[in-house]
């Protein structure tokens, strides 16, 4: 199941929130600018110093020949391993070692060990992801004082994406827009809302509680 939710574009959310506090900028990079790989290093370092955040975010979807148009809200909470990410049809939470998927409209708790695919997009895998595999550069167009347009180009040109723009607060070094740009003409969009870092997060947020869904079926499938 864990493998199944992270194949989707929405559950991808986490590597493209964070992935910019994982990415070395400098190294491995044949190309790219200066200023963009400054910024990132910027957040980079400041990412990497918060010992929890969390995130309101929406995500939207848009396949203008198939007309697909799709839009989601959702919270993300991270603290270390440890990640809980709810929706509105679902909640994927997990302690670092158990993976709990609650599907609500089926009324259903899904519970597996969590073990991620070396591939995958997860907070915790997204620390060697992208250490060395884009080209940064900042763009003039889009770009305001409180606002820095960055395009990260696939060093890897066989990925579905062609491009990943960021937008980023300078001032606070911190992404507030993500746009994946995918070669079928597709585009996802994650617009980050609310930003809170180095709150205080129970560890019990990130396993699942039976009182919460009382009337749910939960499957081991351990």
């Amino acid at each position: 199941m864990s493998r199944l939710m992270s194949s989707t574009p929405l559950f991808r959310f986490f590597g493209l929130v964070f992935f910019i506090s994982l990415f070395h900028p400098g190294v491995g990079q044949a190309q790219g600018d200066a200023k963009a790989r400054d910024l990132l290093r910027r957040m980079n370092a400041n990412y990497k110093s918060f010992r929890t955040m969390s995130a309101d975010f929406s995500f939207t979807l848009e396949h203008p020949t198939q007309k697909i148009n799709e839009q989601q809200r959702g919270k993300l909470e991270i603290k270390g391993k440890k990640y809980r990410l709810d929706m509105k049809q679902q909640t994927i939470m997990t302690d670092g070692s158990i993976l709990w998927v609650v599907l609500k409209d089926a009324k259903e708790v899904n519970v597996s060990d969590y073990e991620p695919a070396p591939d995958e997009l997860t907070p915790t895998s997204v620390f060697t992801l992208y250490e060395k595999g884009f080209e940064p550069y900042m763009q003039a167009e889009g770009s305001t004082v409180t606002s820095k347009v960055i395009d990260l180009v696939p060093i890897d040109k066989k990925k579905p994406y062609f491009k990943i723009k960021l937008s980023v607060d300078p001032a606070k070094a911190l992404l507030t827009q993500a746009v994946v740009m995918n070669k079928d003409g597709s585009r996802m969009t994650y617009v980050i809302r609310d930003f809170k870092s180095n709150t205080p997060i129970n560890d019990k947020q990130f396993q699942f509680q039976k009182a919460q869904f009382p009337q749910f079926e939960v499957i081991d499938l351990r």
